[in-house]
């Protein structure tokens, strides 16, 4: 049994190797973020399982059709389980019609297995904040742009949609409870750039007067 597990592993590093870590893309993203529209997020919450679809559509005039999702501190743990009530609240979504794509920087893994099969899931793509990833989930939910939103925990990362032409919901982060020192060592300079994203959002909400 553990041998069968490894080889999935095995596999599924294999077909989606992980995309942490710098590229240029993330270094222009530092700079675009201080352009006000890369740091807009249409709708700011506090648990993703909060995100009201009709209630969005109609304060915004949209027509929103489908979601791409982080993983990581969005709807799971970092590096961990996804947490119950974001599993309802996807099969929820599914039922009302909404087409959903996880889209995450980390590595593909079997914690999606439990998602609603119709989810997909987007590997061997460059990492976000580049936009290629998003215009695959946008081409396998076979949706316009405009019938999309993003939701992430990050402005760094997931707001790269906003390039893509794709808005952006912005999460809460999940606090990942009895995390390793050395993750938390090895996240110090992923945490101040989240941070940095987030100075940055709050300062042009108040200056602009956005939402």
């Amino acid at each position: 049994m553990k041998k069968l597990k490894l080889i999935r592993k095995i596999k599924l590093i294999g077909k989606d190797k992980s995309r942490a870590g710098f590229s240029l893309e993330k270094i222009l993203q530092i700079f675009r973020l201080l352009i006000p529209k890369y740091s807009y997020a249409i709708l700011k919450i506090k648990n993703f399982h909060e995100l009201d679809i009709e209630k969005l559509n109609k304060e915004n005039h949209l027509q929103i059709k489908g979601i791409i999702i982080d993983s990581d501190e969005t709807i799971s743990y970092d590096r961990g389980p996804i947490l119950k009530e974001n599993i309802e609240y996807l099969y929820k979504l599914e039922k009302q019609g909404i087409k959903l794509a996880i889209f995450s920087n980390m590595l593909n893994s079997n914690r999606y297995d439990i998602l609603p099969k119709s989810t997909k899931v987007i590997i061997n793509v460059k990492g976000k904040p580049d936009i290629e990833g998003f215009e695959k989930s946008a081409k396998l939910l076979n949706l316009k742009k405009s019938e999309l939103i993003m939701v992430g925990d990050n402005f760094f990362t997931d707001a790269g949609s906003i390039k893509a032409g794709i808005k952006f919901v912005k999460v809460k982060p999940i606090k990942t409870k009895h995390q390793k020192m050395i993750i938390k060592i090895i996240r110090i300079p992923e945490k101040f750039l989240r941070f940095y994203g987030n100075a940055i959002s709050n300062i042009y909400d108040k200056i602009l007067k956005r939402k």
